[in-house]
């Protein structure tokens, strides 16, 4: 609780992945409140420096030597940055909505499609991509283990999957139900009972209000949900709004 806290770089609303290369240097990326790619000081004593705008919304990446590679969220691509020669090169395509792409250690390219729920493994030479599992939609990062394990997030469920390379198998590591539960509204239920109403962020949901029972309506990116943050109840019909989505 102690720990000092070091500011590295200000003025970057939306600043969303980042990673380190080989050698330390660090860069970062603006992929909603803006879409850019910068390279920031580890030691915050120079301004970030801009390498990149306008790229379709790179979103969770990795570096392997000077090369980065990650997913177009926007554009529905993979693409890698040769960071000594900034410039975006499509690598595959095809996606709804990628969210996260990393390296396994036989230079396969995993990636994750938010909308589909799909885990593919990309052959970055060829850009051909294998579905190597299907989990629930919203998917959100993916990290691989030493042991090739890998992990993927699930923003709409506060869940994290273990799924097996050679088999994708999975199961869930951990416990979910909510994500980032928000604003609510109580409203009678059909039978005499309460049902809560809740902008769930990642997904609107109704929850039981005798049970506690969780329903999904909807998730935000695998439909036309926008981020839900608050709700509301008028004349048998539920209003979500959203500042971050602006809707």
């Amino acid at each position: 609780g102690d720990a000092p806290v070091q500011v590295l770089a200000t003025g970057l609303p939306g600043i969303n992945s980042l990673d380190f290369d080989d050698g330390g240097r660090l860069y970062a990326t603006r992929g909603f409140l803006g879409d850019a790619l910068y390279e920031i000081d580890p030691a915050g004593a120079t301004p970030a420096k801009q390498l990149l705008e306008g790229m379709g919304g790179l979103n969770g990446f990795e570096i392997q030597g000077r090369t980065l590679r990650g997913p177009l969220w926007f554009k529905g691509d993979l693409a890698e940055v040769n960071l000594d020669a900034p410039a975006v090169t499509v690598i595959a395509s095809g996606f709804k909505v990628p969210a996260a792409a990393n390296l396994e250690a036989d230079g396969h390219l995993l990636a994750l499609d938010t909308v589909t729920g799909e885990v593919k493994r990309v052959d970055p030479a060829t850009g051909i991509a294998t579905v190597l599992t299907r989990l629930n939609p919203a998917l959100d990062n993916l990290a691989v283990a030493p042991d090739g394990t890998i992990y993927v997030s699930n923003m709409a469920e506060g869940v994290i999957y273990a799924v097996d390379p050679k088999t994708g198998d999975h199961k869930p590591i951990n416990t979910g139900g909510l994500a980032v539960p928000g604003g609510l509204v109580a409203v009678a239920g059909p039978d005499g009972g309460t049902v809560l109403h809740l902008a769930d962020l990642f997904a609107y949901r109704t929850i039981d209000g005798d049970s506690g029972a969780v329903n999904d309506v909807a998730r935000a990116y695998a439909s036309n949900l926008e981020n839900p943050m608050n709700a509301n109840a008028d004349m048998g019909r539920i209003l979500l709004s959203s500042w971050f989505a602006g809707g």
